[in-house]
């Protein structure tokens, strides 16, 4: 059961958000008032909101119902988000909403989604997005013939893949393909140099979609949250490139969800604050662009693009979800195998410590173990 009923969440919203609810304009920041929130996510045609709830981090169906409630239509989940709660309270809204929103499942289309459909509550998702992390996972021959199954069998609209590392070769190499409608990659202003030209070939050659995620990756300031405002120029910093369609963003609190819808709908018109030009700035400089280099070059097999993805959970206040993923390395791809010969900071774009970094987070995670 949600911790929270719909007459708790109806106290607790907002009066910004009931505001925006009703129709009323709420004087605020935000951008794109021309299309009320609203981009077209590439070939597939579909109208959807350019702030999207990702639902890795939600606590109670009453987050995803208040989100559609306020206009976001854009919706995504995997099937093991929260331990397998998120997809259950996911359809739990489904049962009364499936007709207003598009919806992003992350899962394997080689072994069917029937399951993942009946914890929808519903018998088709508009995208299916497995995780594809490799130019072999991408390139994978069965995955063309079993979308296709599924869009025969009505069970699915459209084609696309997530990816968390090895970046741009995993876009290069569905570029090449042509036959994905959606990718959605991690893109923050740590990675989007590396990113924006791969987005630009895309859209220019088979006008693909564009769902980002982690947008917020590496903007934290010293150890202390982002304020909603610096958060919002963030994203506004982002959206300012017309290709990117959505950035997926995982609501965790009604805090979240009040920030979120905001920067959906209102534009955004103050100057960016110098402490979020601060924070770009360090990422830029700092954050991993999951680009894969340093597992590429590491002569002992050390994980360790993996390892600084897992970073990015801790920094988030999530240290719990680092660890479950840690635990699924083998112990010759965790960090302590590292033998600081330095090849991974060597070939780093950045040039970042890995060997320090990747060990911090051994440290942090193994609490957890």
């Amino acid at each position: 059961m949600d911790r929270f009923s719909r007459r708790q969440f109806l106290s607790s919203s907002s009066i910004a958000v009931a505001a925006l609810g009703a129709g009323v304009a709420v004087p605020s920041v935000g951008w794109a008032e021309e299309k009320k929130g609203m981009r077209t996510l590439g070939r597939t045609g579909l109208e959807v909101t350019q702030i999207s709830f990702g639902g890795l981090d939600i606590g109670t169906s009453a987050l995803l119902q208040g989100a559609i409630d306020n206009g976001i239509n854009l919706i995504h989940v995997g099937t093991g988000y929260v331990n397998g709660k998120a997809i259950r309270m996911y359809g739990e809204v489904m049962k009364e909403r499936r007709k207003d929103v598009v919806l992003a499942l992350k899962e394997d289309p080689i072994n069917g989604i029937d399951e993942a459909l009946k914890l929808l509550n519903t018998d088709h998702v508009d995208i299916l997005m497995p995780g594809l992390h490799s130019v072999e996972e991408i390139s994978n021959p069965e995955l063309p013939g079993a979308f296709e199954k599924l869009k025969k069998e009505g069970k699915i609209r459209f084609t696309g893949f997530a990816v968390h590392k090895n970046i741009p070769e995993v876009l290069e190499k569905a570029i090449e393909l042509g036959f994905y409608d959606v990718m959605m990659p991690s893109y923050h202003t740590g990675n989007r140099d590396q990113v924006d030209p791969l987005l630009a070939k895309a859209k220019k050659e088979h006008n693909m979609g564009f769902m980002a995620m982690k947008p917020l990756r590496g903007v934290k300031k010293e150890g202390k949250n982002s304020t909603p405002e610096e958060v919002k120029a963030i994203y506004a910093d982002l959206l300012k490139n017309p290709q990117v369609d959505s950035l997926v963003i995982g609501m965790g609190s009604f805090n979240d969800m009040n920030t979120n819808i905001e920067a959906c709908f209102q534009k955004y018109s103050q100057a960016m604050p110098e402490s979020v030009k601060e924070m770009i700035r360090y990422a830029e400089a700092h954050e991993c662009a999951s680009c894969g280099t340093c597992s590429k070059v590491c002569p002992y097999g050390v994980a360790a693009c993996d390892i600084m993805g897992m970073e990015y959970y801790v920094e988030r206040g999530d240290p719990a979800l680092a660890a479950a993923a840690y635990r699924k390395l083998s112990a010759a791809q965790q960090a302590d195998s590292c033998r600081d010969c330095g090849e991974c900071q060597a070939a780093c774009p950045k040039h970042l410590d890995i060997p320090a970094r990747i060990r911090q987070t051994h440290n942090t995670v193994a609490t957890f173990a």
